[in-house]
């Protein structure tokens, strides 16, 4: 499967579908061998006395087996979580992760569907710091500069019961006397112009207009939504 690495580091199969990669796994494991079960749920796992574990399928049936991989993409529902914790695993309590920012600011709202290419996100008092796209929604901030800071800090986050500042440096690439020289030498060579009507790249007119000498760092509930 032919990959293609994003600006930011993401990595997508070139086609940017995900049946991409649905169809190369599945081909992996036909020449592998490997034998699909599908719709058989898994009601039980005991370890046997030689080594191998012995599974309960829902349909009544057992299957034996020397490995033993539990994918359960999560443990919302107990009873994944219980299969587990059968076999002698413990768990850490699950928190939410991956998820966008609810800011109930009002001049963010008003900028819903405006997106920024770089954008450096900072919780301040926690470490976490990112920096990538940005987009800014109805509800707050999404992109992959705030999924990755709630992946990161998922549990930094639950433990301050999502109350917490968000600082975001829209130019990130400029530090203060860049900007400030950029700004004067727009200043000089048009006089007349308004700010909001010359954004710095990568900024556009409408994020300039909203963002224009405001400060977008507060304490507020961000998330999870």
């Amino acid at each position: 499967m032919k990959l293609k690495t994003e600006s930011d580091g993401r990595m997508f199969p070139v086609t940017d579908s995900s049946q991409t990669i649905i169809d190369c796994l599945l081909r992996e494991a036909s020449a592998a061998g490997v034998k699909l079960t599908l719709n058989r749920g898994v009601e039980g796992a005991t370890l046997r006395p030689d080594g191998a574990f012995e599974l309960r399928l829902s349909n009544g049936e057992t299957l034996a087996c020397h490995r033993l991989l539990l994918a359960t993409g999560g443990c919302r529902v107990p009873a994944l979580g219980q299969l587990a914790q059968s076999l002698g695993h413990t768990l850490e309590p699950p928190v939410p992760s991956l998820f966008t920012f609810h800011l109930p600011t009002p001049w963010v709202r008003d900028l819903a569907g405006v997106s920024v290419e770089a954008v450096e996100a900072v919780a301040p008092g926690t470490g976490l710091r990112e920096r990538g796209a940005l987009l800014l929604t109805h509800w707050g901030l999404s992109g992959p500069a705030i999924l990755r800071l709630s992946a990161w800090g998922a549990r930094e986050l639950h433990g301050r019961n999502y109350q917490f500042p968000v600082r975001l440096n829209w130019l990130p690439h400029l530090n203060a006397e860049a900007l400030a020289a950029a700004l004067e030498s727009r200043r000089r060579a048009q006089p007349a112009r308004r700010v909001v009507n010359t954004p710095l790249a990568p900024l556009s007119a409408a994020c300039g207009n909203g963002l224009s000498w405001r400060r977008a760092s507060r304490t507020t509930r961000v998330g999870p939504r």
